[in-house]
């Protein structure tokens, strides 16, 4: 496991929160964590600050030039891809369509977010889902029908959200990166 998250006490820090650590590499111990992480406030491994984050109703905002979208991230089931993907917010990505999967773009080029296993992988995507490739490193935005495909065989990814508000101004947009080749898209905290 990538990440280690530990429980802080009830209303640490003000509110009910989780203290993610910063570490590329696992923990081998969850005490040790926890005791760090309750008393110092850094990462055992790395020595590096941890920082709180709320665990409920996380949503980021999706902007192109001309729009914008309101996406939530999932808080079950891919909390170490959420975890990782709120660690390198505000994000730039140069966006490009899909070759094989459909109604879908991907990032240009790889990330680095400090996440590389799978967490409830899918191929079968559905309009307004963000993906993760921990296999290429590369972040997905769906808007209509799409199967996750490489040109010969089926490809899975990890959806860790789903934008909720501005589908359609995203559609447009997306479907316009068919045609009008690469563009960026920013993805940040919403206020």
């Amino acid at each position: 496991m990538p990440w280690r998250v530990t429980n802080l006490p009830r209303g640490a820090a003000g509110t009910d929160s989780l203290t993610v650590c910063d570490s590329p590499v696992a923990c081998t111990n969850d005490a040790q964590c926890r005791k760090v992480n309750h008393e110092s406030g850094r990462n055992p491994v790395l020595g590096t600050p941890t920082r709180p984050i709320q665990t409920r109703d996380v949503q980021i905002v999706l902007e192109w030039d001309g729009g914008a979208a309101r996406a939530r991230l999932y808080s079950d089931g891919v909390p170490r891809t959420v975890e990782a993907v709120l660690h390198v917010l505000p994000l730039s990505v140069a966006v490009v369509h899909v070759a094989w999967s459909g109604d879908m773009l991907m990032s240009a080029g790889p990330h680095e977010l400090p996440i590389r296993d799978f967490e409830n992988e899918v191929r079968l995507v559905r309009p307004g889902d963000l993906a993760w490739d921990p296999r290429f490193r590369e972040l997905g935005f769906v808007y209509g029908t799409a199967e996750c495909y490489l040109p010969s065989i089926p490809k899975t990814l990890v959806v860790y959200g789903a934008i909720q508000q501005g589908l359609d101004d995203f559609a447009s947009f997306a479907l316009a990166r068919r045609f009008q080749g690469m563009a960026g898209l920013s993805m940040k905290h919403s206020s």
